[in-house]
């Protein structure tokens, strides 16, 4: 067989994989129909859950920026029989979840299956290209009451903490009462604005989506990703400080400084990322995996 028919072998073998992988993935739509609806209704319905319809377009963007690389995988098919596995064993998810009422778990079985079927016709290190686009996808799964409760309750804590402590340092006298802050004699919920995941998770899953579009050093990554809590924290703390002024000292206007400070906490997110970055290259540190060279 000559190169140029090896070649039409090899696309034609590509073009029907790709067929196959997607005939897959709605048929696995179609069967865990159930769980995508119920985890779309929760997220619509729940106003902590919302960072849940992020994910998967965040997923699929990182994935498609990915997707040239897959070229060089065609002949790669080892570790197939591991996604036929998952598919079973995906089955096996969702009756455990539904027999013994476990959500999460019930809600996870589509996603096993997701993972398995491109395993099972383009190999594990297919996976592996797309490391970033299903490394985020287990959070498409909206977290268990007990576990965001347990995630809320020091956030809260730690927002109203660092605000009342700014705003005493602005000279605003500021008596926190639990995760309340009174200003002017009036009571504002500040620890009720940052309940994690109404604001720190979205925050989070954007700047991730933000540091893997770049190419990016892998410690520079590292760092970054790391990073993304402690900014996403101040990034809310900077929209807490005026929202707190503004309901004691102006309630009429609180609620407009309110949601104009949710606008602009993924920018200024953003925008606190790309200032690392810069502050790293001005120190002459290599944070691209590509250096220009200049005279």
């Amino acid at each position: 067989m000559n190169n140029i028919t090896w070649s039409r072998f090899q696309d034609q073998t590509g073009r029907f994989k790709w067929s196959l992988v997607l005939l897959s993935i709605l048929l696995i739509a179609l069967v865990y129909r159930e769980q995508f609806l119920d985890i779309l209704g929760i997220a619509i319905g729940g106003i902590d859950r919302g960072y849940v319809l992020l994910v998967p377009p965040v997923a699929a963007y990182l994935m498609a920026i990915r997707w040239s690389r897959m070229r060089r995988n065609r002949k790669s098919n080892q570790g197939g029989w591991l996604g036929f596995l998952l598919v079973a064993s995906s089955f096996l998810f969702a009756w455990i979840g539904h027999d013994r009422d476990l959500l999460a778990v019930w809600h996870l079985a589509p996603f096993i299956a997701f993972v398995g079927v491109f395993i099972a016709a383009l190999g594990v290190r297919s996976i592996l290209v797309l490391a970033p686009g299903f490394v985020i996808l287990p959070f498409t799964v909206p977290l268990p009451g007990m576990i965001r409760q347990k995630l809320a309750q020091p956030l809260q804590a730690m927002a109203t903490e660092v605000t009342s402590w700014v705003l005493n340092l602005l000279g605003v006298d500021a008596m926190r009462v639990g995760n309340l802050l009174e200003i002017n004699g009036v009571q504002v919920a500040v620890g009720e604005a940052c309940n994690g995941m109404r604001l720190i998770l979205p925050l989070a899953i954007v700047m991730y989506a933000f540091v893997f579009s770049l190419p990016l050093r892998a410690g520079t990554r590292t760092l970054l990703l790391a990073l993304c809590l402690p900014v996403a924290m101040a990034c809310n703390v900077i929209r807490l400080v005026p929202t707190a002024l503004a309901y004691g000292y102006m309630p009429d206007h609180a609620s407009a400084v309110h949601e104009i400070g949710g606008w602009i906490m993924i920018p200024l997110a953003i925008g606190m990322l790309v200032g690392l970055l810069r502050l790293m290259a001005w120190a002459d540190l290599s944070v691209s995996r590509f250096r220009l060279v200049t005279a």
